[in-house]
This record gives structure tokens, C-alpha cells and sequence, in this order.
């Protein structure tokens, strides 16, 4: 592959507190990626799998997510926009004025219809296919539970696109809620 940029993402069924609040204020997303990332490469058994040490607040369906040369804040936004929804929260990272958001979450769901915006075709197609996939399926999962959506992400978080250590962990994760069982198609 060229040498691209790779864009880490979770997305995650998520109740939402005050406290809660609190809390994902004092983080930043590419900790809470790393985090995640080697939490996952090294799970030795499902209990071990936690989110943000939420866990009665938050599930998820897919490990950390990467894309290559890809951001899905836009298609993201972008989705819900167009159903006239706006974020519920919104962390902007410091010194990015660029950057619209690494953390955000959704508290309506109504997406009643939804279809994702055609955009520019990102290097990898099937990294647009599978967040489409992902993002659709955490959505489900969050209706089922009475829950919105928390997106945290950011570019160049975590390992290269090409090093995808979940084939040794593939066996476990398969024992969680996952539905998903590598970091990218």
C-alpha cells in the first residue's frame, strides 16, 4: 500500500452520565486507542475485555478500527446531520483547530432510513464498507440496550495498518459480544 496515514476509531454502545462526562473529559482519544489496541492484541480471556473500565455503561461489537488514508468523522457527522441530529457531546482536541472532533457521542438515534453520504472514494474502499458495517451494527446494539453512540478516534493512533495482531486473539473475541474479529477488512 502506499504509505498513507492510519485513522484509529472505536465505536461503542454507551449510556451517559454527568459523571461520565466528567471522566471522558479528563482523556485523550489516542490514550484511550493504545489502550484499547493492547488490551485487545494481548486478551487472554473475554472478562479481560473492558471499555474505558465502563463496562455496565458501555459495550461494544468490533475491536479498535483502522482505516488507511481515511477519516469517518466526516461520513459520521455527515449520517446524522442529514437525519438532523447533532452530537450530544463533542470533546475538540487541544491545539487542532482543524481537527472537528476525536470524541463524540450521540444521544438520539432516530436514524430511521439512514443512508450513508456518497463521498470521494477513500483509498481503501472496503475500510468505508466495513466502518458502514460497524457503525451500523453498534447502532443496533445501542437501540437494543436503550444506549447512544460514543465515537472516539484520531489519525496516526496505534499500530500501522498492515500490523493486525488479532488472528492469535481471534479465538477469544469470538467469546465476547464481538461481531467483528480483526481491525480492519
Amino acid at each position: 500500500m502506499e504509505d498513507l496515514d492510519t485513522f484509529a476509531y472505536m465505536l461503542i454502545a454507551a449510556s451517559w452520565t454527568r459523571g461520565i462526562e466528567q471522566y471522558i473529559d479528563t482523556l485523550y482519544s489516542g490514550d484511550i486507542i493504545e489502550l484499547h489496541m493492547e488490551e485487545e492484541d494481548q486478551l487472554e480471556a473475554p472478562e479481560h475485555l473492558s471499555t474505558l473500565d465502563l463496562d455496565g455503561y458501555m459495550s461494544r461489537i468490533a475491536p479498535v478500527q483502522l482505516t488507511l488514508g481515511w477519516d469517518p468523522r466526516p461520513c459520521l457527522t455527515e449520517t446524522f446531520l442529514n437525519s438532523g441530529i447533532r452530537p450530544h457531546y463533542v470533546q475538540k482536541p487541544q491545539f487542532e483547530d482543524q481537527v472537528p472532533f476525536n470524541i463524540c457521542y450521540y444521544r438520539e438515534l432516530t436514524l430511521e432510513g439512514f443512508s450513508f453520504p456518497s463521498s470521494d472514494p477513500p483509498p481503501c474502499p472496503a475500510d468505508k464498507q466495513r466502518f458502514d458495517e460497524v457503525f451500523t451494527t453498534t447502532l443496533d446494539l445501542a437501540r437494543s440496550q436503550d444506549r447512544g453512540l460514543l465515537f472516539i478516534g484520531g489519525w496516526g493512533l496505534g499500530t500501522g495498518y498492515d500490523e493486525d495482531f488479532l488472528a492469535d486473539v481471534e479465538p477469544v473475541l469470538r467469546q465476547t459480544r464481538m461481531k467483528f474479529f480483526n481491525r480492519h477488512p
